[in-house]
């Protein structure tokens, strides 16, 4: 009986944590016999580097946009300077 114990605990369990979702990759960890946590530490870590690339992505673009819009301003000044007032008032 302590095995049909059990299953009903879990059973009554299961109604009170149908809202999570487990990944199946953190299954297949725990699986395995491996530490969740090292799996939640390494998922971290791949966020972290995915995050930095994207942060450097946007710098070299945001740069790539102040050279472009100082060569405008050179090459057609009174064009971007319009086209700078336009877009601050789409911003506000």
């Amino acid at each position: 009986t302590d095995l049909v114990d059990c299953f009903e605990e879990v059973n009554k369990l299961q109604e009170k944590i149908q809202h999570i979702k487990v990944p199946m990759k953190v299954i297949e960890f725990i699986d395995e016999g491996r530490n969740p946590d090292i799996f939640m530490a390494d998922y971290v870590d791949e966020v972290m580097q995915e995050n930095q690339a994207v942060k450097v992505k946007n710098e070299a673009i945001q740069g790539f946009r102040d050279m472009l819009l100082e060569q405008l301003k050179e090459t057609f000044p009174e064009q971007t300077n319009a086209w700078i007032r336009i877009s601050n008032r789409i911003s506000e």
